[in-house]
């Protein structure tokens, strides 16, 4: 998966600071995710295929939400206090 348009990479102690915030730690894979991206558009193809029950279901990602200022639009921050 290939993103594009992301913010600035976030510090340690960014992330450390929302964790704190939110009360919970995420995993490594995405806490790292997190410092290099920071959120950002993910290009086509974006899609996935998965199974519920017997049904075969497509699935996708379209854009991964940032710790970004909370007045962003696309700020887990923003999200989190509303």
């Amino acid at each position: 998966m290939e993103v594009y348009a992301s913010y600035q990479p976030i510090s340690e102690e960014d992330l450390v600071a929302f964790e704190n915030l939110i009360g919970a730690t995420f995993p490594t894979a995405y806490r790292e995710f997190l410092m290099k991206h920071n959120g950002g558009f993910v290009k086509e193809p974006n899609s996935f295929r998965y199974m519920d029950r017997d049904l075969v279901c497509w699935g996708g990602v379209r854009r991964f939400y940032s710790i970004a200022d909370k007045d962003d639009r696309y700020s887990l921050q923003r999200s989190w206090n509303t």
